[in-house]
């Protein structure tokens, strides 16, 4: 994947966060008050049967809630899918499929992110990812349609003065923070949004 469609990737898992987060303090506070008008300590000992969190989840009691924000990274990276599934879903059902989706480890936003491989021990792209290799950046991007280029947004924000020879490796800010402005989704807006909202890039 091109580093110009992880920075795309991040800023729509950034999104995803911002809705997972309204959701999961939405079964949090009704948990808490379930367990407040109530001296019991589980879940399953104040509810009846088909009202309970599903049995196998990490959430048997208020106790395990206090961790809960620490999850959302974890949900959000299960996908637009699932968050239009549990949007659209009654409250019950909703808070069940948080539950049972919710873990206490999560290696995101996205496999292979942070593994930290030495590029002397990572395999070499093969067919269509190889035409990612090391090379001149200008020319790769002339090769690549309007759609599969990356934005101004992303340029600015990564690339280093460079000459047009420059491979793109040499050419990028690795310095800077792989999440930085993923949260207005900086990657994914064309010049004319940019230039009109005075983005700062």
């Amino acid at each position: 994947m091109p580093p110009w469609e992880h920075e795309e990737m991040g800023s729509v898992f950034t999104y995803l966060i911002t809705k997972i987060k309204t959701i999961s303090k939405e079964v949090t506070d009704d948990l808490q008050q379930l367990s407040k008008s109530t001296p019991c300590e589980f879940f399953w000992d104040i509810l009846p049967r088909e009202q309970r969190p599903p049995s196998g989840c990490d959430i048997e009691s208020e106790r395990d809630l206090i961790h809960f924000h620490q999850h959302f990274k974890g949900l959000a990276g299960l996908g637009p899918e699932f968050l239009y599934r549990i949007l659209h879903m009654d409250r019950l059902s909703r808070r069940n499929i948080v539950c049972i989706n919710t873990r206490g480890f999560w290696p995101g936003p996205f496999i292979g992110l942070r593994i930290g491989l030495s590029w002397d021990h990572k395999f070499p792209f093969i067919d269509p990812a190889d035409r990612y290799e090391p090379q001149i950046c200008e020319q790769l991007w002339s090769t690549l349609s309007p759609l599969e280029q990356p934005t101004v947004g992303w340029k600015k924000a990564w690339l280093l003065p460079h000459n047009e020879e420059d491979i793109l490796e040499d050419s990028m800010d690795l310095n800077r923070d792989p999440e930085a402005d993923w949260e207005w989704s900086y990657a994914l807006w064309d010049e004319r949004r940019l230039k009109e909202w005075e983005a700062p890039l």
